[in-house]
């Protein structure tokens, strides 16, 4: 039955990550006691998972879109960090994905760089590099020792990325954005990189989705408030109304959440009216308004998804949806901030 189908696309994706703790395959060996892959050359296209000068799923745009690719036309370059995908069971007993992991790489293109960064492709050039990403026992595991050298490895592969991004596209503006994992590593980009540097007057903006995000992290850069300001933050991630993870804690500090429908960080609710269109897994097709959202302790709440046997949806954590059910909202307003600072920069 149809109806069928749209729950276990719900369920298995709007389908870019599976952080999903009972799936989780924690390592129980110490970081020293696996390989460590080699890192990868930036010089070669080969490390790039999307990039202009290569035909990639970043490109693709799904059916029924409004709101074509730019491709050569755009004027601003993107950097985007994709989320954990390194689950299961570990190579080798290795904490760091392989970068020349064909397996793992093609489930990279057709999920994150797919159903994430081609949110992107109307306003930018994106630029996806592969890196050693940890494994997902690095969120779980009580080695938090081992945990963070894993993260350490990935984050080294990702400033390198960065950099190289940084000297390719010269002097102009650019987006940065990433999910999950690729998010941690995005924020410590931007406190070493950007934060009150010259680079942040060029940050158009930073989309950092999916993780706990705490404006104290950084020193100048502050969350937009507002659907057209620029130089400045995002983030949320989505749980349904009133659901609390079995982990959660009340923080000390409220974390960032802005409300993808609205652009503000209030929290007024945002009804599905105001949803230009998710996508689901077989990228097939753009639906328009599939959930309302408002901001409350911190993350984005939302009701079920409003798609044929929404009433059969169990899920609380929709954390591997982040991009998807906002997905136009996030293209649009990609591309609002950047005439902003178009705008702004003529000055």
């Amino acid at each position: 039955m149809r109806w069928v189908f749209l729950v276990v696309a719900v369920a298995v994706l709007f389908s870019s990550c599976k952080v999903i703790r009972p799936r989780v395959k924690i390592i129980e060996t110490p970081y020293e006691a696996g390989p460590v892959p080699p890192p990868p050359d930036y010089l070669a296209s080969a490390a790039w998972v999307a990039h202009p000068d290569k035909e990639d799923p970043s490109d693709e745009v799904p059916k029924g879109c409004p709101i074509p690719a730019a491709g050569d036309r755009a004027g601003v370059s993107v950097f985007f960090l994709y989320p954990t995908l390194y689950i299961g069971k570990s190579r080798n007993g290795s904490w760091n994905a392989d970068a020349r992991d064909r397996a793992l790489n093609k489930k990279i293109g057709r999920s994150a760089i797919r159903y994430q960064a081609s949110v992107f492709n109307a306003t930018g050039r994106i630029h996806a590099p592969y890196y050693r990403q940890a494994h997902v026992s690095a969120y779980f595991s009580k080695d938090s020792v081992s945990a963070q050298r894993a993260l350490d490895t990935a984050y080294a592969d990702v400033l390198r990325a960065f950099k190289y991004f940084i000297g390719e596209v010269g002097g102009g503006p650019f987006i940065v954005a990433a999910h999950s994992q690729g998010t941690t590593h995005l924020i410590r980009v931007l406190r070493e990189e950007i934060d009150g540097k010259p680079l942040a007057s060029r940050m158009i903006a930073a989309y950092l989705v999916g993780m706990e995000l705490m404006a104290s992290r950084f020193d100048s850069l502050v969350p937009c408030t507002a659907p057209a300001e620029t130089n400045c933050f995002v983030g949320w991630r989505t749980y349904a109304t009133g659901y609390y993870p079995d982990w959660y804690a009340a923080p000390v500090e409220t974390p960032v959440a802005i409300n993808p429908l609205t652009w503000t960080a209030d929290s007024a609710y945002a009804s599905r009216d105001l949803n230009r269109g998710g996508v689901l897994w077989r990228f097939n097709k753009v639906l328009p308004r599939v959930c309302d959202a408002q901001v409350l302790d911190g993350v984005v709440r939302i009701n079920r998804p409003w798609v044929r046997g929404r009433k059969h949806i169990k899920i609380k954590n929709y954390h591997i949806a982040d991009y998807n059910l906002f997905y136009m909202n996030i293209r649009e307003n990609a591309m609002l901030r950047t005439r902003a600072w178009r705008e702004n920069n003529r000055r």
